[in-house]
């Protein structure tokens, strides 16, 4: 008989999961255990959901007879979490509350900051910091829960126009309020190319080829707060402007260029350029010359002929420009070491009798500069966008065709889309493998990016500083703690989303964590 024995759980108490709570079960008898499936068997009642439950146990073999007891399911803690899809908003502009329970319930806890409705949306209402308190009421099964979320309200800054004692208004243009000036450049320098000599002095190469691409380095020497200098093309179909930095000639002409500061426009600098088979009114000059026209030593312009020529038309060795001839930099030169255009020999450039590569070149339709780096292998460098393209949405293409032949871009290159501040999403093409160097440093709008799966190297400081960067999918099961720099992934959104190959999970877990994913951010399979 199974009277007087004595039956044990291995607790009285339990949380509801939403599955059948079973626990194990010891009965005694006169001081032997029995033995479970043997001496007995054990049933359950009511053990799903949140009450009392039951076990009975029954006597079976050389027992009969049957004893109970109970144990107490409890109501689940709710984790409740919750996220913005924008923790930072301008006044008047809104936002979205996401989170993983049902029937939350949203207050805001400064509403002259920010208020909240029913469906989560949160409008910017003025400039200040405020929590949102998502909150799950208890339910049948499970105790009440909240979650916060940081909303951060700033002023929409506008610069004014206005200079006034070498200061600008700035101002709020969504509540009008003015929140001080700003000193603005009174002097600027340019410099241009490889030479970098003060934009007065005219000291740079005029004449240029379709192809070729001119670097500009600014620099305000006056010291101001908004120190920001533009490059603006007064002609896209002849020069386009690359990343506030380069010019891109794409076809003949007179091409003019202005580089100005962009909150003193007026002490602006333009400057003219001569492409393709445009005519200086310059050319053809004669001496020992920097500029145009030189003949003789160390020319710089067009037309020279001599040593050292920099220009169109030089003649001997070591030209940089057009038309020379000898160890030649620029176009139209032959010999040995051409860098530049139309060059014959073993020659860099655009134009030249080369081999193609070190080939660099310039998209318009994408807005992108590729260099080829592999000509036998078709595969080229995609090493920046112009401005026009670095907006939104931007797709980097698998492959690019040049002058009839399709190249493949296997490579970010170093600074490629650096302080693009308008770029929010990024498709990496497929046949990608490296992303260099500070490719998608202080992107400070990119909220949304996909890594590859042929990817095996990302640079250091690749996507440092993209504070909004909160959803990152890596396809790539080829990174490792030596082949992705440091700081790779500092300073990206606090409660950014990174998912990883479920077979490489644990591996990038850590991985991630010493390239700057800091600990609010989720990293998935």
């Amino acid at each position: 008989s199974m009277e007087g024995a004595v039956l044990t759980l291995e607790q009285d108490s339990y949380r509801f999961t939403g599955k059948e709570i079973i626990p194990e079960v010891s009965l005694a008898l006169d001081g032997r255990t029995l033995e479970k499936g043997r001496d007995y068997i054990v049933t359950y009642a009511d053990n799903l959901r949140v009450g009392t439950a039951t076990v009975v146990a029954t006597g079976i073999g050389a027992y009969e007879g049957r004893i109970q007891s109970s144990f107490q399911i409890n109501k689940a803690e709710v984790d409740v979490r919750a996220y913005a899809l924008m923790d930072e908003i301008l006044e008047n502009d809104t936002t979205k509350i996401v989170c993983n329970t049902r029937d939350c319930t949203f207050t805001s806890g400064d509403p002259s900051i920010a208020t909240v409705d029913s469906e989560g949306n949160i409008r910017g209402v003025s400039a200040g910091s405020t929590e949102i308190i998502v909150s799950q009421p208890e339910s049948e099964s499970y105790l009440a829960g909240t979650a916060t979320v940081e909303i951060r309200v700033v002023h929409n800054e506008v610069v004014g126009t206005t200079v006034t004692d070498g200061r600008v208004e700035i101002k709020c243009d969504r509540c009008g309020l003015v929140i001080g000036n700003k000193t603005v450049p009174s002097r600027f320098v340019a410099y241009w190319g490889e030479s970098f000599q003060d934009y007065d002095n005219s000291n740079f190469r005029k004449r240029y080829q379709v192809g070729e691409t001119l670097e500009c380095r600014t620099s305000d020497v006056s010291n101001s707060e908004l120190r920001e200098i533009e490059i603006i093309s007064l002609d896209d179909s002849v020069v386009q402007v690359e990343r506030d930095m380069y010019l891109n000639f794409i076809a003949d002409g007179v091409a003019k260029v202005v580089v100005r500061p962009k909150y003193n426009p007026a002490i602006g600098k333009t400057f003219t350029f001569y492409v393709g088979n445009a005519t200086a009114p310059d050319e053809g000059g004669s001496g020992d010359n920097q500029g145009s026209g030189g003949s003789g030593d160390n020319n710089q312009g067009s037309g020279g002929s001599g040593d050292n020529n920099q220009g169109s038309g030089g003649s001997g060795d070591n030209n940089q420009g057009s038309g020379g001839s000898g160890n030649n930099q620029g176009s139209g030169g032959s010999g040995d070491n051409n860098q530049g255009s139309g060059g014959s020999g073993n020659n860099q450039g655009t134009g030249g009798q080369t081999n193609g590569q070190g080939l660099k070149y310039y998209d318009k339709n994408k807005g992108i500069t590729i260099i080829i780096s592999n000509i036998q292998r078709k595969e080229a460098v995609l090493t920046g966008v112009d401005n026009k393209h670095a907006k939104g949405k931007l797709t980097v293409p698998d492959t690019l065709k040049v002058k009839g032949t399709t190249y493949k871009l296997t490579a970010i290159g170093k600074n490629a889309f650096k302080n693009q501040k308008q770029l929010k999403e990024v498709v990496i093409g497929r046949n990608i493998q490296t992303i260099g160097d500070n490719a998608f440093y202080k992107c400070t709008k990119l909220q949304k990016v996909t890594i590859p799966s042929k990817v095996s190297k990302i640079g250091k400081s690749a996507f440092y500083g993209c504070k909004k960067l909160k959803n990152i999918t890596i396809r790539s099961k080829k990174l490792t703690s030596k082949n992705v720099g440091s700081k790779a992934f500092k300073g990206i959104h606090s409660k950014a989303t990174i998912k990883v190959p479920k077979n490489r999970f644990s591996a990038y877990k850590k991985m991630l964590k010493s390239k700057g994913v800091g600990t609010k951010m989720r990293i998935k399979k």
